[in-house]
Protein backbone atom coordinates (compact mmCIF):
# COMPACT_ATOMS: atom_id res chain seq x y z
CA UNK A 1 0.00 0.00 0.00
CA UNK A 2 1.14 3.77 -0.77
CA UNK A 3 -0.39 6.79 0.55
CA UNK A 4 1.05 9.75 -0.74
CA UNK A 5 0.55 13.62 -1.21
CA UNK A 6 2.11 16.24 -3.69
CA UNK A 7 1.18 19.88 -4.25
CA UNK A 8 1.57 20.53 -8.57
CA UNK A 9 1.21 24.33 -10.04
CA UNK A 10 1.21 24.61 -13.83
CA UNK A 11 1.17 28.06 -15.53
CA UNK A 12 1.09 29.92 -18.74
CA UNK A 13 1.76 33.16 -19.76
CA UNK A 14 2.83 36.44 -21.44
CA UNK A 15 5.72 38.26 -21.02
CA UNK A 16 7.17 41.48 -23.44
CA UNK A 17 5.64 43.29 -25.94
CA UNK A 18 5.98 43.72 -29.54
CA UNK A 19 8.62 41.32 -31.43
CA UNK A 20 9.53 40.64 -28.31
CA UNK A 21 6.10 38.99 -26.66
CA UNK A 22 6.30 35.43 -25.77
CA UNK A 23 4.31 32.41 -24.26
CA UNK A 24 6.12 30.99 -20.49
CA UNK A 25 5.42 27.25 -19.25
CA UNK A 26 6.25 26.83 -15.76
CA UNK A 27 5.45 24.05 -13.91
CA UNK A 28 6.73 22.80 -10.57
CA UNK A 29 5.54 19.85 -8.39
CA UNK A 30 6.38 19.08 -4.71
CA UNK A 31 6.15 15.91 -2.26
CA UNK A 32 4.55 16.60 0.48
CA UNK A 33 3.88 12.83 2.27
CA UNK A 34 4.87 9.26 0.97
CA UNK A 35 4.03 6.21 2.77
CA UNK A 36 4.86 2.88 1.73
CA UNK A 37 3.82 -0.41 3.76
CA UNK A 38 4.19 -4.42 2.64
CA UNK A 39 0.88 -5.90 3.95
CA UNK A 40 1.08 -9.11 3.53
CA UNK A 41 3.39 -11.42 1.81
CA UNK A 42 2.35 -15.03 0.06
CA UNK A 43 4.24 -18.74 0.88
CA UNK A 44 7.24 -18.65 -2.23
CA UNK A 45 6.18 -15.31 -3.86
CA UNK A 46 3.24 -17.14 -5.42
CA UNK A 47 -0.74 -15.60 -5.77
CA UNK A 48 -2.28 -19.24 -5.15
CA UNK A 49 -5.73 -19.43 -7.31
CA UNK A 50 -9.02 -17.65 -5.18
CA UNK A 51 -10.07 -14.53 -3.90
CA UNK A 52 -8.71 -12.28 -1.22
CA UNK A 53 -9.40 -9.47 0.50
CA UNK A 54 -7.31 -6.87 2.97
CA UNK A 55 -9.09 -4.70 4.78
CA UNK A 56 -7.21 -1.77 5.92
CA UNK A 57 -7.04 1.64 7.85
CA UNK A 58 -5.19 4.96 7.27
CA UNK A 59 -4.29 7.36 10.18
CA UNK A 60 -4.08 10.76 8.20
CA UNK A 61 -1.39 13.24 9.77
CA UNK A 62 -3.24 16.29 11.35
CA UNK A 63 -0.56 18.56 9.79
CA UNK A 64 -1.43 17.79 6.09
CA UNK A 65 -2.56 20.63 3.95
CA UNK A 66 -6.24 20.17 2.67
CA UNK A 67 -6.87 19.00 -0.73
CA UNK A 68 -7.28 21.72 -2.74
CA UNK A 69 -7.80 22.84 -6.54
CA UNK A 70 -8.12 25.57 -8.27
CA UNK A 71 -7.45 26.49 -12.04
CA UNK A 72 -7.54 30.67 -13.61
CA UNK A 73 -8.03 31.20 -17.50
CA UNK A 74 -8.18 34.11 -19.67
CA UNK A 75 -6.79 34.98 -23.19
CA UNK A 76 -2.93 35.82 -21.91
CA UNK A 77 -2.90 33.59 -18.77
CA UNK A 78 -3.64 29.85 -17.76
CA UNK A 79 -3.25 28.32 -13.93
CA UNK A 80 -3.47 25.42 -12.59
CA UNK A 81 -3.05 24.90 -8.81
CA UNK A 82 -3.68 21.62 -6.77
CA UNK A 83 -2.97 19.05 -3.53
CA UNK A 84 -3.87 15.69 -4.25
CA UNK A 85 -3.46 12.83 -1.96
CA UNK A 86 -4.01 9.38 -3.38
CA UNK A 87 -3.78 5.83 -2.09
CA UNK A 88 -2.50 2.94 -4.22
CA UNK A 89 -2.62 -1.03 -3.94
CA UNK A 90 -0.29 -3.25 -5.21
CA UNK A 91 0.80 -6.67 -6.26
CA UNK A 92 4.43 -7.12 -6.45
CA UNK A 93 5.95 -9.86 -8.13
CA UNK A 94 9.64 -10.59 -6.37
CA UNK A 95 11.15 -12.18 -9.00
CA UNK A 96 10.39 -8.55 -11.19
CA UNK A 97 9.30 -10.74 -14.32
CA UNK A 98 5.76 -9.09 -14.49
CA UNK A 99 4.72 -5.56 -13.82
CA UNK A 100 2.82 -4.56 -10.94
CA UNK A 101 -0.70 -4.84 -10.79
CA UNK A 102 -2.21 -1.73 -9.26
CA UNK A 103 -5.01 0.25 -8.17
CA UNK A 104 -5.55 3.52 -6.92
CA UNK A 105 -7.88 6.14 -5.50
CA UNK A 106 -8.04 9.96 -4.82
CA UNK A 107 -8.49 10.81 -1.05
CA UNK A 108 -10.36 14.04 -0.32
CA UNK A 109 -7.96 15.34 3.19
CA UNK A 110 -10.42 17.92 5.02
CA UNK A 111 -9.06 20.96 6.36
CA UNK A 112 -8.20 21.02 10.30
CA UNK A 113 -11.09 22.28 12.31
CA UNK A 114 -11.16 25.64 12.78
CA UNK A 115 -8.88 27.88 15.35
CA UNK A 116 -11.17 29.47 18.47
CA UNK A 117 -12.88 32.96 17.17
CA UNK A 118 -11.66 36.20 18.60
CA UNK A 119 -12.20 39.45 17.98
CA UNK A 120 -10.41 41.89 16.00
CA UNK A 121 -9.75 45.52 16.33
CA UNK A 122 -8.04 47.10 12.92
CA UNK A 123 -7.25 51.12 12.92
CA UNK A 124 -5.62 53.03 9.66
CA UNK A 125 -5.12 56.87 8.99
CA UNK A 126 -3.55 57.63 5.93
CA UNK A 127 -3.32 61.29 4.05
CA UNK A 128 -6.29 61.44 1.45
CA UNK A 129 -4.98 62.67 -1.98
CA UNK A 130 -6.40 64.35 -5.15
CA UNK A 131 -4.39 63.91 -8.39
CA UNK A 132 -1.90 62.43 -6.89
CA UNK A 133 -0.28 64.83 -5.12
CA UNK A 134 -2.75 67.57 -3.58
CA UNK A 135 -2.94 66.66 0.02
CA UNK A 136 -6.77 67.12 1.37
CA UNK A 137 -6.53 66.09 5.12
CA UNK A 138 -5.88 63.09 7.10
CA UNK A 139 -8.56 60.63 7.53
CA UNK A 140 -9.21 57.61 10.35
CA UNK A 141 -10.92 54.23 9.89
CA UNK A 142 -11.33 51.79 13.04
CA UNK A 143 -13.31 48.81 12.44
CA UNK A 144 -13.90 46.42 15.41
CA UNK A 145 -14.72 43.01 14.23
CA UNK A 146 -17.02 40.51 16.24
CA UNK A 147 -15.07 37.51 15.36
CA UNK A 148 -12.68 36.23 12.30
CA UNK A 149 -13.83 32.89 11.95
CA UNK A 150 -17.22 32.44 9.94
CA UNK A 151 -18.78 30.10 8.14
CA UNK A 152 -19.54 30.62 4.32
CA UNK A 153 -23.72 31.05 5.31
CA UNK A 154 -23.21 33.26 8.44
CA UNK A 155 -23.17 37.16 8.22
CA UNK A 156 -19.90 39.00 8.99
CA UNK A 157 -20.56 41.86 11.37
CA UNK A 158 -18.17 45.10 11.94
CA UNK A 159 -18.56 48.03 13.74
CA UNK A 160 -16.83 51.01 11.71
CA UNK A 161 -15.90 54.71 13.23
CA UNK A 162 -14.89 56.76 10.38
CA UNK A 163 -13.52 59.81 10.98
CA UNK A 164 -13.85 61.92 8.15
CA UNK A 165 -13.69 65.69 10.29
CA UNK A 166 -10.12 66.77 9.10
CA UNK A 167 -10.86 66.03 5.21
CA UNK A 168 -11.68 68.13 2.45
CA UNK A 169 -13.03 65.72 0.55
CA UNK A 170 -16.70 63.99 0.77
CA UNK A 171 -16.97 60.25 1.31
CA UNK A 172 -19.15 58.53 -1.56
CA UNK A 173 -19.53 55.36 0.05
CA UNK A 174 -17.94 52.54 2.66
CA UNK A 175 -17.59 49.01 1.54
CA UNK A 176 -16.92 46.00 2.86
CA UNK A 177 -15.69 42.99 0.81
CA UNK A 178 -14.72 39.48 0.86
CA UNK A 179 -12.01 38.92 -0.73
CA UNK A 180 -9.89 35.60 -1.52
CA UNK A 181 -6.37 35.83 -2.60
CA UNK A 182 -4.62 32.67 -3.91
CA UNK A 183 -0.72 32.74 -4.38
CA UNK A 184 0.88 29.92 -6.33
CA UNK A 185 4.48 29.49 -7.09
CA UNK A 186 6.79 27.31 -9.99
CA UNK A 187 10.82 27.96 -10.19
CA UNK A 188 11.30 31.16 -9.58
CA UNK A 189 8.11 32.59 -10.80
CA UNK A 190 5.38 33.31 -8.51
CA UNK A 191 1.77 34.43 -9.45
CA UNK A 192 -0.60 36.06 -7.35
CA UNK A 193 -4.61 36.41 -7.99
CA UNK A 194 -7.26 38.62 -5.62
CA UNK A 195 -11.01 38.58 -5.76
CA UNK A 196 -13.62 40.19 -4.63
CA UNK A 197 -15.94 36.64 -3.50
CA UNK A 198 -19.21 39.09 -2.13
CA UNK A 199 -19.21 42.86 -1.19
CA UNK A 200 -21.94 45.46 0.16
CA UNK A 201 -22.17 49.47 -0.09
CA UNK A 202 -23.51 51.92 2.52
CA UNK A 203 -23.70 55.29 1.57
CA UNK A 204 -20.63 57.94 2.69
CA UNK A 205 -20.32 61.48 4.40
CA UNK A 206 -19.51 64.74 3.73
CA UNK A 207 -16.00 65.97 5.03
CA UNK A 208 -15.54 68.01 7.78
CA UNK A 209 -17.30 65.15 10.18
CA UNK A 210 -17.12 61.37 11.92
CA UNK A 211 -19.45 58.96 11.85
CA UNK A 212 -20.28 55.07 13.56
CA UNK A 213 -22.16 52.51 12.40
CA UNK A 214 -22.77 48.88 12.16
CA UNK A 215 -22.10 47.04 8.77
CA UNK A 216 -23.11 43.54 7.87
CA UNK A 217 -22.04 41.21 5.12
CA UNK A 218 -24.05 38.26 3.83
CA UNK A 219 -21.44 35.68 2.93
CA UNK A 220 -24.33 33.40 1.45
CA UNK A 221 -23.42 35.53 -1.30
CA UNK A 222 -20.53 34.23 -1.99
CA UNK A 223 -21.25 30.19 -0.69
CA UNK A 224 -23.80 30.50 -3.73
CA UNK A 225 -20.71 31.49 -6.27
CA UNK A 226 -17.66 29.84 -4.76
CA UNK A 227 -17.05 26.69 -6.89
CA UNK A 228 -16.21 26.07 -10.79
CA UNK A 229 -17.20 23.06 -13.33
CA UNK A 230 -13.84 21.01 -14.25
CA UNK A 231 -14.60 20.42 -17.92
CA UNK A 232 -14.52 16.84 -19.36
CA UNK A 233 -11.04 16.20 -20.44
CA UNK A 234 -10.24 15.56 -24.13
CA UNK A 235 -9.60 12.17 -25.73
CA UNK A 236 -6.30 10.91 -24.93
CA UNK A 237 -5.95 12.54 -21.53
CA UNK A 238 -6.40 11.78 -17.85
CA UNK A 239 -9.67 11.53 -16.85
CA UNK A 240 -10.41 13.95 -13.47
CA UNK A 241 -12.16 11.46 -10.69
CA UNK A 242 -15.05 11.89 -8.92
CA UNK A 243 -13.15 12.99 -6.31
CA UNK A 244 -11.90 16.26 -7.65
CA UNK A 245 -14.66 17.10 -9.34
CA UNK A 246 -16.68 17.18 -6.18
CA UNK A 247 -13.29 19.28 -4.76
CA UNK A 248 -13.72 21.52 -8.00
CA UNK A 249 -17.56 22.49 -6.89
CA UNK A 250 -16.61 23.10 -3.03
CA UNK A 251 -15.66 26.07 -1.50
CA UNK A 252 -11.60 25.79 -1.77
CA UNK A 253 -10.16 25.81 1.97
CA UNK A 254 -7.35 27.99 3.45
CA UNK A 255 -4.03 26.44 2.39
CA UNK A 256 -0.51 27.30 3.55
CA UNK A 257 1.62 24.99 1.49
CA UNK A 258 5.04 25.72 -0.38
CA UNK A 259 4.02 26.00 -3.63
CA UNK A 260 0.38 27.34 -3.05
CA UNK A 261 -1.14 29.54 -0.39
CA UNK A 262 -5.27 30.23 -0.79
CA UNK A 263 -6.34 33.13 2.27
CA UNK A 264 -9.65 34.71 2.71
CA UNK A 265 -9.90 38.96 4.31
CA UNK A 266 -12.46 41.42 5.07
CA UNK A 267 -11.25 44.75 3.64
CA UNK A 268 -13.52 48.04 4.66
CA UNK A 269 -12.28 50.99 3.45
CA UNK A 270 -14.07 54.27 2.37
CA UNK A 271 -14.18 55.62 -1.44
CA UNK A 272 -13.92 59.14 -2.15
CA UNK A 273 -14.71 58.97 -5.73
CA UNK A 274 -13.08 58.25 -9.61
CA UNK A 275 -9.56 56.75 -9.12
CA UNK A 276 -9.26 55.51 -5.28
CA UNK A 277 -5.88 53.83 -6.46
CA UNK A 278 -3.94 57.35 -6.35
CA UNK A 279 -6.17 59.19 -3.37
CA UNK A 280 -4.83 56.85 -1.11
CA UNK A 281 -7.67 56.08 1.49
CA UNK A 282 -7.45 54.31 5.09
CA UNK A 283 -8.40 51.06 4.57
CA UNK A 284 -8.34 47.91 6.88
CA UNK A 285 -7.98 44.24 6.56
CA UNK A 286 -8.96 41.53 8.63
CA UNK A 287 -7.68 37.85 8.02
CA UNK A 288 -10.14 35.45 8.17
CA UNK A 289 -10.26 31.67 8.36
CA UNK A 290 -13.62 30.59 6.14
CA UNK A 291 -15.18 27.03 7.86
CA UNK A 292 -15.22 24.51 4.98
CA UNK A 293 -18.00 22.05 5.34
CA UNK A 294 -16.55 19.04 5.33
CA UNK A 295 -16.30 17.28 2.32
CA UNK A 296 -18.93 14.54 1.79
CA UNK A 297 -19.46 12.99 -1.87
CA UNK A 298 -21.46 9.63 -2.21
CA UNK A 299 -19.13 7.38 -4.66
CA UNK A 300 -20.10 5.22 -6.95
CA UNK A 301 -19.87 1.40 -5.20
CA UNK A 302 -17.67 -0.60 -7.46
CA UNK A 303 -19.22 -3.84 -9.37
CA UNK A 304 -20.65 -5.97 -7.89
CA UNK A 305 -18.33 -9.49 -8.86
CA UNK A 306 -20.25 -13.02 -9.42
CA UNK A 307 -19.35 -15.45 -6.51
CA UNK A 308 -17.70 -13.04 -4.16
CA UNK A 309 -16.22 -15.25 -1.45
CA UNK A 310 -12.49 -13.86 -0.64
CA UNK A 311 -10.63 -15.15 2.50
CA UNK A 312 -10.20 -12.03 4.49
CA UNK A 313 -7.09 -11.36 6.20
CA UNK A 314 -6.58 -9.11 9.26
CA UNK A 315 -6.94 -5.37 9.14
CA UNK A 316 -3.89 -3.46 8.53
CA UNK A 317 -3.47 -0.21 10.20
CA UNK A 318 -1.15 2.10 8.54
CA UNK A 319 0.66 4.85 10.91
CA UNK A 320 2.04 7.43 9.73
CA UNK A 321 5.75 8.61 10.27
CA UNK A 322 7.84 12.02 9.55
CA UNK A 323 7.06 14.05 6.36
CA UNK A 324 9.16 13.93 3.41
CA UNK A 325 9.54 17.84 3.78
CA UNK A 326 9.55 19.16 7.35
CA UNK A 327 8.59 22.04 5.71
CA UNK A 328 4.84 20.85 6.23
CA UNK A 329 5.46 20.22 9.77
CA UNK A 330 2.58 22.56 11.62
CA UNK A 331 1.29 22.09 15.80
CA UNK A 332 -1.48 19.06 15.76
CA UNK A 333 -5.10 20.38 15.94
CA UNK A 334 -7.06 19.50 18.48
CA UNK A 335 -8.63 17.32 16.23
CA UNK A 336 -7.41 14.90 13.72
CA UNK A 337 -8.00 15.51 10.09
CA UNK A 338 -10.50 13.10 8.55
CA UNK A 339 -10.70 11.97 5.35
Amino acid sequence: MVLEGEEKVKMRYETGSGDNRRTVHKKQKEEIYKQIIDIFYFADGHVPAGQFSFPFSVQVPNWLPPSFMWKYHDSDEKYKALIRYKIKAYIVDNHKKDKPIYGKRVLLVNPNPPPMAQAAEMVNKSEVKTCCCFGQGPAEIMAYFERNVYYPTETAKAFIRMDNSKCAKDIEHISMKLMRSVRITAGNTTKAKEWKMAGLRQPGMTAGKAEERTMELNLSEFAQNFGSTLKVQRKGEKQYSQEEIHLAANIQPVVMGKLIQCNYFIDVKPNYGSCDCCRNPPKVRMPLFLCNPQFQIMMTPPPQLQNWNPTTHHVVQMNYEQPVNQMYQQPPAPLPVTI
